[in-house]
């Protein structure tokens, strides 16, 4: 029987080389003997969403990554995204409003503030968080589009043309 360590190990190796079930089988094994281990949830949760359709058992994994250690920014943009997937909007809100507190200047973070407000029809909130997140990383493409869709949506077609 391997190590924790070189369960872990070899359950890295198996997800770089494509074999999603191998890698979470064996990070499975893993977390029964290293249940705090947040990075362990961590990459669990991302190789459950990359399988697609477990987004359940991801939501779940990420979950205990946040619970054990909820600083962990990219813990919470993983499982706000993947609540997204199982149309839970309040609580991917709530997951990324913690993430902005522990880093406010993490523009991922802010911009999918963005795009979870305009998914929920506030348009006004997501200018707000998406302004924020393009005065960060002005380069990233993604928050130029959601905030031309959240200028289109307020009938802003000035703002919309702009962004």
């Amino acid at each position: 029987m391997p190590s924790s360590a070189e369960l872990r190990a070899q359950a890295k190796d198996l997800l770089l080389k494509g074999d999603t079930a191998g890698g979470i089988s064996d990070l499975k094994a893993y977390l029964e003997a290293e249940p705090d281990d947040e990075g362990a949830w961590l990459e669990l949760g991302a190789a459950y969403a990359a399988v697609g359709g477990h987004w359940i058992q991801a939501c779940d994994a990420l979950r205990a990554a946040v619970d054990i250690d909820g600083n962990v920014v990219d813990a919470r943009l993983a499982y706000a995204r993947a609540l997204l997937q199982i149309k839970r909007p309040d609580d991917a809100a709530f997951q990324l409003l913690q993430a902005a507190k522990v880093d406010p200047d993490d523009a991922r973070v802010l911009e999918e503030l963005g795009i979870v407000f305009y998914e929920k029809r506030l348009y006004d909130k997501s200018v707000v968080w998406l302004t924020k997140a393009i005065s960060i990383a002005p380069e990233r493409a993604r928050s130029h589009y959601a905030m031309g869709l959240a200028h289109e949506a307020r009938r802003d077609m000035g703002g919309a043309v702009a962004s």
